[in-house]
């Protein structure tokens, strides 16, 4: 991807929403941008995503980030549910969605463009414990 090919996303900057991930942009794959620009467009009013992660140096070789191929981001979730996010997620083509509640309780998301379809929930007890996964069904009542 090109700095340049953000003038082609209404709602996010090179400055604002990659900058900060200190990720490799020539790296990343436009497609995943372009998915999560039309996930920003769902979201309900008072909402918004924040890129937390991209494809910084501390990703492993073969995972979706090292790839290009995968997004980390925060949302709010104001009048949102995890189930709706990850609803819209699938609908604009992402294939691997990681759901993830730290210590605290609030939610960010891991996004990817992968072949397989995968689903995925972490938790985290502590600060000082390491993430426990399982799949991902139904973990929250609507």
């Amino acid at each position: 991807m090109k700095r340049e090919q953000f003038k082609e996303l209404k709602n996010f900057t090179y400055f604002s929403d990659f900058q900060h991930t200190r990720g490799n942009l020539r790296k990343m794959k436009f497609e995943v941008f372009q998915r999560l620009q039309a996930l920003r467009d769902l979201l309900p009013k008072g909402n918004f995503l924040k890129v937390l992660s991209t494809n910084a140096g501390s990703h492993v070789d073969n995972s979706e980030h090292y790839k290009g191929k995968a997004i980390d981001v925060f949302c709010p979730m104001k009048d949102l549910t995890i189930n709706t996010f990850v609803e819209f997620a699938l609908g604009v083509g992402f294939r691997g969605v990681g759901v993830y509640i730290n210590a605290s309780g609030v939610p960010s998301f891991h996004l990817d463009i992968r072949e397989d379809f995968q689903l995925w929930f972490g938790s985290k007890e502590g600060e000082e414990k390491s993430w426990t996964y399982s799949e991902l069904i139904e973990f929250e009542s609507e």
